[in-house]
Parts: structure tokens; sequence; C-alpha cells
């Protein structure tokens, strides 16, 4: 997002030093620069609250990209003041009915002020930890080669099909009858066995609208993802040519198996990328930990080994007591 204003400062910058044209007036003398005002937005008793405060405000409680947003939405900066000043008043308020000496009040004020300063340490040490997160690619394998599991391929398949429908199989469709619908499959079957692409043919025929305009291609599809009696002229058919017409719940099916992958381990270079991801998590998930270590330690935190146990019934007294 700052690329555009640093081309901007680059570009003003070639411009200045460029040879100005002969017949261009000369520049007056530049005028000191006045320093910035800084509003006051509103009076809170004898304080006055400021631009200032304001910003400061929109820094610490919203990220750059949020405060851009506000920029550029109508509205939106007003409406995040109005909010902001708001606050002020109420809580100033809250402090004159002394509800900021309640104890439930004066808890949640100090575990909010833990939450900031905790994101205050880690934001302190951010780049120092991102940078002991990294990865490199030798840790890339050693972690393939430590979690097999992870990257195991599923049977799948690729294939290629038309859908004839029939008479209720397909909601909001009217279909065709058992005979219809296995002489229109002939049809296709017929321009397939002519010559005629995929392409062509799953356009004028098929009627499943995931598939007819690519051909009627379906890839690295997993089995069960299809009816039973697809899933099984796929496993069945010669790989590379349309096989007879299936029937499903759907209607009839021409099948064209192009391809069959067995379940087994990925190549480490398929998946690097995914080895990457987890690889990364993994790491970050070490350095966070081996932080929050060494906090403890610093700070001389130890946490009790077991949960307290439950306070203990008082004993019943019998009627003679």
């Amino acid at each position: 997002m700052l690329r555009a204003p640093i081309t901007m400062l680059l570009s003003a910058l070639l411009a200045a030093q460029a040879p100005a044209p002969v017949k261009a007036p000369v520049p007056a003398a530049a005028q000191p620069s006045q320093p910035k005002q800084d509003m006051v937005l509103a009076k809170l008793g004898t304080k006055s609250i400021r631009q200032s405060d304001f910003d400061t405000f929109l820094r610490l409680v919203f990220n750059e990209q949020q405060r851009q947003q506000m920029n550029t939405a109508p509205g939106a900066l007003e409406r995040v003041r109005a909010g902001f000043l708001d606050s002020l008043v109420m809580a100033a308020k809250a402090r004159k009915e002394g509800l900021d000496k309640a104890a439930d009040v004066k808890k949640q004020l100090e575990y909010a002020g833990i939450r900031v300063l905790a994101t205050a340490l880690a934001e302190r040490h951010k780049e120092e930890l991102k940078a002991q997160s990294e990865v490199q690619d030798s840790d890339l394998k050693a972690y393939y080669e430590k979690h097999p599991e992870q990257f195991q391929a599923k049977s799948s398949f690729s294939a290629r099909h038309i859908l004839i429908s029939t008479k209720g199989s397909q909601p909001g469709t009217k279909g065709l009858s058992d005979e219809e619908a296995l002489a229109r499959a002939a049809q296709a079957m017929a321009d397939l066995k002519a010559g005629k692409s995929w392409l062509e043919v799953a356009k004028q025929y098929s009627d499943d609208p995931g598939s007819k305009d690519n051909g009627g291609l379906y890839e690295n599809v997993p089995y069960g993802r299809f009816v039973p009696a697809f899933d099984e002229a796929v496993r069945k058919q010669e790989l590379g040519k349309p096989g007879e017409a299936v029937k499903s719940s759907f209607g009839y099916h021409i099948i064209q198996v192009e391809k069959r992958g067995e379940a087994g381990a990925q190549p480490f270079d398929t998946v690097k990328e995914q080895v990457r991801q987890k690889a990364a998590a993994q790491k970050l998930e070490e350095v966070r930990k081996a932080f929050l270590e060494a906090c403890r330690k610093e700070v001389g935190f130890v946490e009790a080994t077991s949960a307290p146990a439950p306070p203990s019934k008082p004993a019943a007294l019998s009627p003679a007591q």
C-alpha cells in the first residue's frame, strides 16, 4: 500500500531536478512551513480533547488497513470520531458515579491492562521471533520424512463423462424415458467414435452442468464422490476409451477414464509447499513455547502440578447428635 505514495514522492523529486522551461516564472521564495494545528474536538470539564488524542486512539486501536478503509468510506471516520467522544463522555460519567472503584470493574481494568502489556511484549519481540521461526529447505525434507502420514494421496481418478437425464432423475428437468435416453447416449457414442471431440459432444448431449462445458472432465476426484454405479464403472473400464452407457439414479452416463491414481505417499517435490506450511507452523509453535518458557523463568512463574481438590462436604449429623 506504500508503493504508490513513494512513487509519487520520487516523481516529484525527479521533476524538481529537471531543467525548468526557458519561459517559466521564477518561483517565489519558499515560506516557512506552519506547524499543523492540533484542533480541539471537545472539552471534557477543564480538559481539551484534541485531534492528536483521536489520532493516537486510531493508531492504537485500528490497524493500517482499517484506517485506510475509514479514510475512503464516506462518513466512516466521522462515525468513529463520534463513538470515540461518546466513550469519553460515558467513561467520565462512570468515574463520577464511582464505578472505577467497584471491585469487578477494577478487576476488568486490571485484566485489560494485562492484555495490553502482553500484546506490547509480543509486538516488541515480533521480528526476533519471526526470524527464529523461519524454515530452511533442509528443514522441509526432514519434516516430510518424519511425518509421511500427512502427505498420503487418496485413491482418485480423472474421467470424462456425458450425462443423459431420465424422467424424475433431476428436479426441474423433464428428462427422457429410458428408451429415449439410451438412443441419445448411442448418438453421443457414435459421434465420439466418428472422431468428434469430447468438448463438442459433451456440450451437445450432456445434462451435467458441472462438466458439459469443459469436455465432461472431472480431474483427480477421490473415489466415493459420485454414485456407486459411476465409481464401479471407473474402476473397471479400460483407460482412454468411452465405455457402454451406465445407468444410475441420475440417468445414463457415458464415461471415459483418463487415469486412475492409487493411494500412497506423494513425492516430496509435489507437496513441497504443503510441507513448508506445516513445517513453518510447527516451528512457530516451538518458538512460541520456548519464548513463553523463558518468560516464565525470568519472572518466577511456576504452575501448579495439579488442580486444587474440591472442598470436602461437611459430615452429615446423625439424629442422635
